[in-house]
């Protein structure tokens, strides 16, 4: 119960960042977040792609995979928004690019087909991180 009263004040912090444009270049967007990861804000300028969504959910932990073409925006861009949005919702960057929360990993990746970009978000257990 905790942990949800925590989420819901958390985006109710980053919803008035948005809103008052202390997130630089991203107030008039409105958020919205992943079908498959309710905490993990949809980034203005992407298109996510639901039917490439994955989802494991073990007694262990889950296995979440999301993908979003970005339409408008460039890969920096996009590692610059989620180290900015990602910490108020408990992540925190690692030395090696991945967020760390409680017992998960999420994973940011790009992958080019064609002159399309993607991005993949990978959330797992700890233990099954790379």
């Amino acid at each position: 119960m905790k942990k949800i009263i925590a989420y819901m004040l958390v985006l109710a912090v980053l919803i008035g960042f948005y809103a008052g444009g202390a997130v630089r270049g991203y107030a008039a967007e409105p958020v919205v977040f992943f079908s498959a990861l309710q905490d993990v804000p949809l980034m203005p300028g992407l298109r996510e792609i639901n039917e490439q969504t994955v989802i494991f959910d073990k007694p262990d932990g889950r296995i979440v995979e999301s993908f979003a073409e970005i339409e408008d925006g460039s890969q920096e861009a996009v590692l610059r928004y989620y180290s900015a949005s990602l910490p108020p919702f408990g992540w925190t960057k690692r030395h090696d690019g991945r967020f760390l929360r409680d017992k998960e990993i999420l994973e940011l990746r790009f992958q080019q087909l064609g002159d399309d970009v993607f991005l993949r978000i990978s959330v797992m257990p700890i233990h099954a991180g790379r």
